[in-house]
């Protein structure tokens, strides 16, 4: 299951891939108003995940990013720093923090249950530095994995942090300088998004993973669940 899902790109390469292997349970946000600072919501999707063997989940970055910043790109209100992670208690920060705190609690729940997880963030994301993820990194059989996206397929390079206890996400962690040499497309300023006929920023045009990411991502948990249970 994919939740923070965007398009869902991941769980539709395994639908496309792994249909006769998988099953997915949620590709999107479980419905359209599902909101996971609601109690009743989160109760709900702790419920969901003392169900299911497998959730990739990708918090809303927004307020964690490092590139929140006034220069000539544009005014962007700093809502936290490296030394306080956590904010300053500006609304948006908190709410955010809501968010990545329960989704660290489902996380949990997996755990637990001897089930699987994976979080992704950018590499530079200050969600990486509150303490519910450090205490997740701590535990035995996670691990912190790293990559470029430019090596899947995508114009930018986005240095990626995965964590997770999904032994099949471990080798996909392929890295921008094991390329032949190549160019990005700097993720700075605003870009004209013809899908919605407006400016937005660069940073949210390189938010859906490329295509190859999510079929290596699909290519190696085919190839573990063909190993766990072969046929």
């Amino acid at each position: 299951a994919e939740l923070f899902a965007g398009e869902g790109g991941f769980s539709n390469k395994v639908i496309e891939m792994l249909k006769d292997k998988v099953v997915i349970l949620a590709s999107e946000d479980f419905w359209a108003d599902w909101d996971i600072t609601e109690d009743s919501d989160f109760a709900f999707s702790l419920g969901w995940c003392g169900e299911t063997d497998y959730v990739h989940l990708a918090p809303p970055c927004g307020t964690f990013s490092s590139a929140r910043r006034s220069d000539e790109w544009g005014e962007v209100k700093v809502l936290r720093t490296a030394e306080r992670p956590e904010g300053f208690g500006d609304p948006l920060a908190e709410e955010a923090n809501l968010i990545a705190k329960r989704a660290a609690a489902l996380c949990e729940k997996l755990i637990d249950r001897k089930r699987f997880f994976s979080v992704e963030n950018p590499a530079s994301s200050l969600l990486w530095e509150l303490k519910s993820y450090k205490k997740l990194l701590q535990t035995p059989g996670v691990k912190c994995i790293e990559l470029d996206q430019c090596a899947y397929g995508s114009e930018y390079c986005k240095p990626t942090k995965i964590l997770t206890n999904a032994p099949w996400m471990f080798n996909v962690a392929s890295r921008c300088r094991d390329l032949p040499p190549h160019r990005h497309v700097p993720l700075v300023g605003k870009v004209w998004d013809y899908r919605w006929g407006k400016l937005v920023w660069r940073t949210s045009l390189a938010a859906e993973y490329p295509e190859g990411l999510c079929s290596k991502w699909t290519a190696a948990l085919g190839d573990w669940v063909s190993e766990c249970w072969p046929k």
